[in-house]
């Protein structure tokens, strides 16, 4: 386990990180938008 693999790890893990949070910003968004 190289230091470069590790680093793609990281951040394969920090895209789906932040696309997680970006779904649950659009979700609460539509709620909003709703009331």
């Amino acid at each position: 386990m190289d230091v470069l693999h590790l680093d793609r790890l990281g951040g394969v893990y920090s895209f789906l990180y932040v696309l997680v949070i970006v779904r649950k910003l659009l979700s609460m968004k539509k709620r909003i938008e709703r009331l």
